[in-house]
């Protein structure tokens, strides 16, 4: 674990709280956005955050419609 990355997470409440749905199971942007009441294109721009941080990850890279993320393990640490 990162501790840089703890402080980049904890920075944002939105990365924050997307960090623990992803925690539950694999989520769609859109999901993700209904589910936390949070405009897509904030969810968008924290799932890039994430994903490049290896917080995140996308399993579905190849689809346009349908990515499904998950969160790695390195991002259960940084929310534990």
């Amino acid at each position: 674990m990162s501790w840089d990355d703890v402080g980049f997470v904890k920075s944002s409440k939105h990365r924050i709280k997307i960090l623990s749905i992803l925690s539950t199971r694999p989520m769609l942007p859109t999901e993700i956005s209904s589910t936390l009441g949070i405009h897509i294109s904030q969810v968008t721009r924290s799932l890039i955050e994430l994903e490049n941080r290896d917080l995140v990850k996308c399993i579905t890279p190849n689809l346009r419609k349908g990515r499904l993320y998950v969160i790695t393990e390195q991002g259960k640490k940084v929310i534990i």
